[in-house]
């Protein structure tokens, strides 16, 4: 793993095999490389196995932890951010792509607003075909009640 990384980036993935390796070469490939990337094979029986060696095994960043069956993503997830060393955690979804300055985006505004705690972003909602089928409504909720008090009580629900 990455010495000191600035960032850690977890991610859990059960067979996803269709879209894991775009996910992973979207975060590989970020402005920002200060990183270590810890994912989860969360018990997958399909080819996302060999998949995530083939990914470490060109990247020293990403670190593998492997569950022998399915204990479900927040599981997943605590035991990754358990050994994380990043200042900060990043989650990212296996069927996801970032943009390509998404690590960037993110930590420079965390590191210019010390009162936040947390930051997300829109998402696109994506087809096979690669063109976007919809915006995500939720983000749009979340740029109309910015406020902190307005977060806080809905963020359980949403």
């Amino acid at each position: 793993m990455t010495n000191n990384p600035d960032v850690s980036v977890v991610m859990a993935v059960y067979n996803g095999q269709q879209y894991v390796e775009e996910s992973i070469n979207s975060i590989l490939s970020q402005s920002y490389s200060n990183f270590e990337f810890i994912i989860v094979d969360d018990g997958s029986n399909d080819l996302t196995s060999q998949i995530l060696l083939d990914a470490q095994s060109k990247d020293k960043r990403i670190f593998l932890i492997t569950n022998e069956t399915n204990k479900g993503i927040s599981y997943s997830l605590n035991s990754a951010i358990a050994i994380s060393r990043g200042e900060y955690i990043a989650r990212m979804d296996s069927d996801d792509i970032a943009i390509s300055n998404r690590l960037e985006l993110q930590l420079e505004f965390l590191r210019k607003h010390s009162e936040c705690v947390i930051v997300g972003g829109k998402i696109e909602v994506i087809g096979d075909s690669a063109h976007t089928v919809e915006i995500n409504q939720f983000s749009d909720w979340y740029n109309q009640h910015s406020h902190s008090e307005d977060i806080k009580k809905a963020i359980i629900y949403r």
